[in-house]
């Protein structure tokens, strides 16, 4: 069971990767798309969240040493490398904004250590600075809390009760614009993580293997009705209230999650997806670099100006240009990560062998 839910759980992260790349790009529906396919990603880790990272102090540090390596390191290392390139890009036209001094390049990347930098190619970066400081601090309250109360369930009330009130903080952050260095979206978006986990306990005891197909209807047709009353921008932490972020959340997870259960059957197309989602990370940095490929095929074939190339984060928005985002933005970071992990798998056995 614990293998099957792993699948599926990669599939609903292959699913909103491949969601992401397409909004970005201007696949059809987006607005659509926008209502949870980042939603999604908190929830997963909340799911994937083990109540054991939590029990003792070593287990909190050893949860938050796994974090730093995982999510924290690879933010500073492609924050720097995009800073670091950043005037490079501008001189050979990736890039539009002016070029940066020194100063500036050296204070980007001390804004990263911090989880603050920024760059126009690493803007997806914000997703990693926000579930890195949403998993630390959840498990650093578990912990708390779980010195405090006497049951399981009074542990997941009392979070739930601490979810509530950072969501409150949060959407009073969106109505008045406050940004806080981007804490109020972890605030906004902590619930989203607790959902996560509330899914995973639920599954324990409530058998959810029936009416897939209701399911996922009745989620779409929800998610339908509300794609026509308001909007979520999760990186700018906007959306219509509390209420609407809870609902349009679950409602894609269930979506998702009943689309997971359909794509097991077809083998190929889930290993394709799950292997989206096991490289969810090189997609998240590398996609907008590599749709400057497609906008440089379309200005060679077309003869348009080299200035062009710099449009972000795509060139062309019309017609099926999309699709050709898509691909690359997909398939070559997936590439270079597989290339990469067989790269340092081999290094690995290589190393051992000598010792």
């Amino acid at each position: 069971m614990n293998k099957e839910r792993n699948i599926s759980i990669d599939i609903i992260k292959g699913i909103g990767i491949i969601l992401m790349v397409g909004g970005h790009c201007g696949m059809p529906f987006t607005h659509f798309i926008y209502l949870f396919h980042m939603a999604i990603f908190f929830m997963a880790s909340g799911y994937c969240f083990s109540a054991s990272n939590s029990e003792t102090m070593q287990s909190v540090f050893n949860f938050v040493k796994r974090k730093f390596k995982g999510l924290w390191f690879p933010y500073v290392l492609w924050m720097a490398v995009f800073t670091l390139l950043h005037n490079v890009f501008v001189k050979i036209g990736i890039y539009s904004p002016a070029p940066w001094s020194i100063s500036e390049i050296g204070k980007n990347i001390i804004k990263s250590f911090f989880l603050h930098g920024h760059t126009q190619l690493g803007s997806a970066l914000w997703f990693i600075s926000t579930l890195m400081q949403i998993a630390v601090l959840y498990c650093c309250i578990d912990y708390v809390i779980k010195k405090v109360t006497i049951s399981k369930k009074a542990n997941f009330l009392l979070q739930g009760a601490v979810s509530i009130v950072f969501l409150a903080v949060g959407y009073r952050c969106a109505l008045t614009d406050s940004i806080w260095g981007g804490v109020n979206r972890v605030l906004s978006y902590y619930c989203l993580f607790y959902l996560g986990a509330v899914v995973r306990e639920l599954q324990k005891t409530v058998r959810t293997e029936k009416y897939h197909y209701w399911k996922m209807v009745v989620a779409f047709l929800i998610l339908v009705l509300c794609n026509q009353i308001g909007s979520i921008a999760l990186d700018e932490n906007r959306y219509e209230n509390p209420g609407f972020l809870l609902v349009v959340s679950i409602c894609g997870w269930v979506l998702l999650y009943e689309v997971a259960q359909e794509l097991k059957k077809k083998k190929l197309l889930a290993y394709a997806i799950v292997c989206c989602g096991q490289n969810s990370m090189a997609i998240v940095v590398l996609h907008f670099l590599c749709f400057k490929i497609i906008s440089l095929v379309g200005v060679v074939v077309y003869n348009q100006p080299r200035e062009g190339i710099a449009a972000f984060p795509v060139l062309y928005e019309q017609g099926a240009w999309w699709i050709a985002y898509m691909f690359a933005g997909i398939i070559v970071p997936v590439l270079l990560s597989v290339m990469w992990k067989k790269l340092k798998g081999k290094q690995e056995k290589r190393y051992s062998v000598v010792k």
